[in-house]
C-alpha cells in the first residue's frame, strides 16, 4: 500500500509542515529516520528511509509532537508505542475504506 504523506497538517490546532528530504550528518548522527522540530513546527523524514517505513515514522513523529505540545514527558518507548498505535489505526482505516 502506498501512503501519501501530507505536506502540512494541523496538530492540536497548529499547522505543521511535513518534509521528506535527505538528512544532514548532524540530523542522522544517532541513526534517526525522523525528527520533530517544535521551534519550526516541522516533521522531517529522511528521504533515504524506505518508502514502506515512512508512514510509520510519520506516526511516531506525530506522537513526539503531541508529547511536546502537551508537556506529557512521555518516555521514548511510550511514544514508540503510541506511534505504532496511530499507524495501526490509520492503516486499518485506509484498508477498510478501500474495500
Amino acid at each position: 500500500m502506498k501512503w501519501n504523506l501530507p505536506a502540512a497538517l494541523p496538530i492540536l490546532g497548529l499547522w505543521h509542515a511535513v518534509e521528506i528530504r535527505r538528512f544532514t550528518e548532524a540530523e542522522s548522527a544517532d541513526g534517526r529516520f525522523g525528527l520533530y522540530l517544535p521551534e519550526t513546527r516541522t516533521i522531517l523524514i529522511d528521504s533515504s528511509t524506505p518508502e514502506h517505513l515512512r508512514y510509520e515514522i510519520f506516526c511516531h513523529e506525530l506522537a513526539e509532537a503531541i508529547n511536546d505540545m502537551n508537556d506529557l514527558n512521555l518516555k521514548h518507548h511510550q511514544m514508540c508505542a503510541m506511534g505504532l498505535g496511530f499507524h495501526d489505526v490509520f492503516r486499518n482505516q485506509l484498508t477498510e475504506e478501500a474495500e
